[in-house]
């Protein structure tokens, strides 16, 4: 199946702390990519993303924490006029957390992974409402046809898709 798969979608979720997520997902091809779709004129702060496969003992994201100072391991699309991609200011671990920003567009964040068909992974992230806008957040899993393509295709698909509101437990 090509279509995304809605992993989660949170409007307006309790300011001033970080919220912890976990989700089992088993992939559907050998390149999955995670995409987290931030709402225009919303601000968040995501950190500490990991896909994990416990089998191997081998986290797939590269940069999850974001200590790396830069978004070279991720593709960002959609921003225009965006402020303060990594800060050091509401970090959850580390020294930095990825904070969106933008008030024309949305922004999406994906970053394709090495997977094995039927294999489960645990996906897991820790994200902060800084309390602007909307601050709608949606996060999908989808496929690619190859690590470098399908990332820009699979954008626009997830934009398609049809979503309902769903929380899940949090810490």
């Amino acid at each position: 199946d090509s279509n995304p798969t809605l992993l989660i979608r949170l409007d307006s979720l309790l300011t001033s702390k970080y919220w912890y997520f976990s989700y089992g997902y088993i992939a559907q091809a050998n390149t999955s990519i995670i995409t987290f779709v931030f709402a225009q004129r919303s601000r968040w702060n995501l950190d500490d993303l990991s896909i994990y496969d416990s089998l191997n003992n081998i986290e797939l994201i590269e940069d999850g924490s974001f200590e790396g100072g830069s978004l070279y391991a991720y593709c960002e699309c959609g921003a225009k006029f965006r402020m303060n991609e990594l800060t050091a200011r509401s970090n959850h671990s580390g020294s930095y957390s990825y904070e969106p920003s933008s008030f024309f567009s949305l922004i999406k964040l994906s970053q394709a992974v090495d997977t094995i068909v039927g294999r489960n992974y645990n996906i897991s992230f820790w994200l902060k409402n800084q309390g602007f806008g909307k601050n709608s957040v949606s996060v999908y899993m989808s496929v690619a046809k190859g690590r470098n393509s399908g990332i820009q295709e699979t954008s626009k698909n997830i934009m398609n898709v049809s979503t309902e509101v769903s929380v899940i437990s949090s810490t």
